[in-house]
C-alpha cells in the first residue's frame, strides 16, 4: 500500500512537476448489484453497491487545502543520517593499539 503523499510525489516525477501547489482528484464509477452474503453469514441476497476508482490526476491549486500538496516540498531530498559500524562489523585489518 501507498500513502496519499507516496502516491502525489510519484505523479509529480512521472509529470515533470517539480514546483507548485497540486491538488489529488479522482474519477470514481458507482455500480449496484445484488450479491450473495453468505460467506459472511447471511442467507439470501442483497442490494449492493460498488464504487471502483476509474482514474487519479493532479489539478493545479491556489491554495492549501484538502489533498493539496506542494511539489517541491515532497520532492526535496530527505537528510540521510549516517549509520554507527560498531568495531567488530567494520571490514578491513583489525588495528592494534599502540
Amino acid at each position: 500500500m501507498f500513502s496519499i503523499e507516496e502516491l502525489a510525489a510519484a505523479l509529480f516525477k512521472s509529470h515533470g512537476i517539480t514546483t507548485g501547489l497540486y491538488q489529488i482528484g479522482c474519477s470514481l464509477r458507482f455500480a449496484g448489484a445484488t450479491m450473495s452474503w453468505q460467506r459472511f453469514g447471511s442467507d439470501g441476497f442483497f442490494p449492493t453497491a460498488l464504487v471502483g476508482i476509474e482514474a487519479i490526476g493532479l489539478k493545479p491549486a491556489d491554495k492549501p487545502g484538502e489533498m493539496v500538496f506542494d511539489a517541491a516540498e515532497l520532492l526535496k531530498p530527505k537528510p540521510v543520517e549516517k549509520k554507527r559500524v560498531s568495531p567488530a562489523k567494520r571490514k578491513g585489518p583489525a588495528l592494534s593499539p599502540k
